[in-house]
């Protein structure tokens, strides 16, 4: 592995997504990086048809541990890389083909950053019938600077992990590693801690097509996200040493603060969630606190003639 960019795919029982999102990664404008399939033991096609275009193209390598989380495989990536630049990337996701020579000029051309993401179009898949659908949605927006990110990141997600280019050099240096103790939010803790290192940024552009399934937030997912919506929360008030001077009551209403999963659904009370954040906002003294309600990632909706598929180029 020489070149300057890896490409991190999880994957687990992918197969029918899987080569379009390979394939996607395999197409893009910069060509020279490595692409990590980072199985955990999948016992559909998913390593077979890894293996065939592994046989095509020998920028793959597949690296299979059964009954290994996403975050472990990752981590133990990270543990032995060396490249400058690591990229996530999904197994149902698509790259549009020139993601990796965006975000990489982009990660050259700041090199304070830590971590960088982009906008995403979201498509929305559901059964029919005996049919899988893929519905084009719209574009999904987050906050783009390091400022405006910070006055949402302590209270939920503004990156598509999807989307996340990491400057390699700085990971090591830190030891940022996601926990595989949070099965839904290790990502955003992770998101916490590179932002708390250095810089962050989101491109405003999409440079994923960000594939939604509406069993991927079942109610059993669901109550994960809100149990660990509180220990992420709880640790970073923490860090900010905002936890001691909350009351009960505060503590609780932080716990419930409105969040929003993939533009699909909110969990809580938006209202009272802008009503905490002005009220917290002498405490932690950031000016830009009020900023979280209307910096929230922004789904906007396609229009009816735009639910065309979004090409990979």
């Amino acid at each position: 592995m020489g070149s300057q960019c890896a490409v991190l795919m999880p994957t687990l029982n992918a197969q029918r997504y899987l080569a379009e999102a390979i394939e996607s990664i395999l197409d893009q404008s910069l060509t020279a990086f490595d692409l990590l399939i980072l199985d955990g033991g999948s016992d559909d096609a998913t390593l077979d048809i890894a293996k065939a275009l592994q046989r095509r193209d020998t920028r793959i390598s597949i690296i299979s541990t059964p009954g290994t989380s996403p975050s472990r495989r990752i981590n133990e990536a990270l543990d032995t890389l060396s490249h400058d630049y690591l990229v996530m990337a999904h197994a149902d996701d698509v790259s549009v083909r020139h993601r990796l020579a965006k975000q990489v000029a982009f990660m050259a051309a700041n090199p304070a950053l830590v971590m960088s993401g982009s906008d995403t179009h979201f498509w929305l898949h559901e059964k029919s019938g005996a049919l899988d659908i893929d519905h084009y949605s719209g574009r999904k927006t987050y906050p783009a600077d390091h400022d405006a990110i910070m006055s949402q990141l302590c209270f939920w997600w503004c990156f598509s992990v999807a989307s996340v280019i990491l400057n390699g050099a700085a990971v090591r240096a830190l030891k940022l590693r996601f926990d595989d103790s949070l099965k839904t939010c290790s990502d955003w803790w992770f998101n916490w801690q590179a932002a708390q290192a250095g810089m962050v940024a989101n491109l405003p552009e999409p440079l994923i097509a960000y594939r939604h399934h509406h069993s991927s937030h079942g109610p059993r997912e669901l109550s994960q996200i809100a149990l660990e919506t509180r220990i992420v929360r709880e640790r970073i008030a923490c860090a900010l040493d905002l936890w001691p001077t909350l009351s009960e009551d505060e503590r609780e209403a932080f716990h419930s603060l409105s969040i929003e999963c993939d533009g699909v659904r909110s969990i809580g009370d938006p209202d009272a969630t802008k009503s905490l954040l002005l009220s917290l906002a002498p405490k932690l003294g950031w000016p830009l606190i009020s900023r979280y309600y209307d910096q929230l990632a922004k789904f906007e909706p396609a229009e009816p003639v735009a639910a065309a598929r979004v090409e990979h180029g």
